[in-house]
């Protein structure tokens, strides 16, 4: 049995081995949540692989909901080798619940963005339980 970040990165090998993903040849690889059942220590690796990937030529989509693994290429990214990533966050619009989208080359600049805003709940939860229990 292999714990299935392991498995992650070796089916990125294995996708590589068999000539699915070629370097130089552009294709495309199209990812659900990369980031599930992947130990989070393991995530920063998993980023530099798909980075790695794509700057051999390799177009890759991905869809998540997790802070981690954005901020991760928010942080990792590197212009001068080329990485170029596009951030898209969908959303409903309050008057008719169109889905609408906002695109954007910067993590920081994403809005609306849930992750973020979540994560950010989360944080403020943990201010107030600390706070809380300094004034028992």
């Amino acid at each position: 049995m292999t714990a299935e970040g392991y498995r992650k990165i070796g089916l990125l090998q294995r996708l590589i081995d068999t000539g699915a993903l070629v370097k130089g040849r552009t294709n495309v690889l199209l990812w659900d949540e990369p980031e599930s059942n992947i130990n989070p220590i393991l995530m920063k690796l998993l980023v530099q692989c798909m980075l790695e990937l794509a700057r051999n030529g390799q177009q890759i989509i991905i869809a998540t909901h997790d802070y981690v693994l954005l901020k991760w290429f928010d942080l990792l990214i590197d212009e001068m080798k080329g990485d170029h990533i596009k951030y898209h966050s969908l959303y409903r619009t309050e008057v008719d619940s169109a889905v609408e989208v906002m695109t954007t080359d910067e993590y920081l600049e994403l809005s609306p963005n849930a992750i973020d805003e979540a994560f950010g709940f989360l944080i403020d939860q943990e201010i107030v339980n600390d706070m809380g229990a300094l004034g028992k």
